[in-house]
């Protein structure tokens, strides 16, 4: 029953921007299938010719948010996964050929913040290089629809998304960074539904925040030593 809201509330999050007869459809089969599961009476009776229609609806309802997926995954970081490697021209993942980096403007805003501010001299010292590396690749072209840093390989685009929090996860707090970002993440499936996409931490809070959601998330990688 748990497993079947977290996956109730992921869809419902994603589709919070569809048409409201596609919502009520949602809502529909949602009902149709939680009654199945919660049953009232002494004796458990379940009827798989019952529970195949509201499935099929909702799978059918996925296929079309989610069409078929581009060779690109979207990797969706944190300000600590890009701290952890700052060198993103470089990053490899075994199981992932072609990427897009989404550095989202929250994300730019710690940046900002630590480049000055932070009391450690290294992180302030890569807040300052990576700020740097992203007003080169701003020069190379528009980096808000995506500017190849590696051809064939590494995308950069920065993001803005702004989410709503009435249409997310309820158990979200909008003044909690981690929280936010996984807000953002919403979003950012929802925008690019035509592709696999991972957030993309090395934060056992977050990554803990992620299972709780059921939001697939990667470890970032490591930088090697030359």
């Amino acid at each position: 029953f748990k497993l079947s809201n977290k996956t109730f509330n992921l869809i419902s999050a994603l589709l919070h921007e569809s048409p409201p007869s596609q919502i009520e459809i949602f809502e529909r089969n949602k009902a149709n299938i939680l009654k199945l599961i919660i049953q009232n009476s002494s004796v458990f009776k379940f009827e798989i010719d019952s529970a195949h229609a509201p499935f099929e609806e909702i799978s059918n309802q996925l296929n079309i948010l989610f069409p078929k997926l581009t060779s690109e995954t979207i990797l969706v970081c944190d300000t600590n996964a890009i701290y952890s490697n700052i060198d993103i021209e470089k990053w490899q993942f075994a199981e992932i050929s072609q990427f897009r980096i989404l550095i989202t403007t929250s994300v730019l805003a710690d940046l900002d913040q630590h480049k000055m501010n932070h009391r450690v001299e290294s992180v302030r010292d890569k807040a300052k290089t990576l700020i740097n590396k992203i007003k080169e690749y701003r020069r190379r072209g528009n980096i808000l629809e995506g500017v190849s840093i590696v051809n064939n390989k590494i995308t950069v685009q920065i993001t803005g998304v702004e989410p709503d929090f009435t249409k997310t996860f309820g158990w979200l707090n909008k003044d909690n960074k981690d929280d936010r970002l996984i807000a953002e993440f919403l979003e950012l499936a929802r925008l690019f539904a035509n592709a696999p996409i991972y957030l993309v931490t090395a934060d056992i809070n977050l990554q803990t925040k992620c299972e709780i959601g059921l939001i697939p998330y990667m470890e970032p990688p490591q930088m090697h030593e030359v």
